[in-house]
């Protein structure tokens, strides 16, 4: 794993030169209006094809509020990786 120096002004050293972060524009939000509209239909079309037998895998990446992530797999994708390809 490779390792970072990091300065006083939050700069990391790279490759022996420092080289600045770059900003970060943080946007607030509330935890109500954070549901996109598009995000809960992608996720509906998807459950619909499940329960009806068409969709045998999925494959996930997802962002989460926390500036974390999920990343997984189900199904067919999960049983036989070389049929994700």
């Amino acid at each position: 794993m490779a390792t970072k120096t990091v300065d006083q002004q939050g700069n990391t050293a790279k490759g022996g030169r420092v080289v600045p972060f770059a900003p970060l524009r943080l946007v607030p939000n509330t935890p109500r209006q954070a549901v996109c509209s598009q995000t809960v239909a992608l996720l509906q079309v998807l459950l619909d094809e499940a329960l009806s037998g068409r969709c045998v895998g999925v494959a996930v990446a997802a962002s989460v509020l926390d500036r974390g992530f999920i990343v997984d797999v189900a199904g067919e994708l999960k049983a036989n990786p070389t049929f994700a390809r």
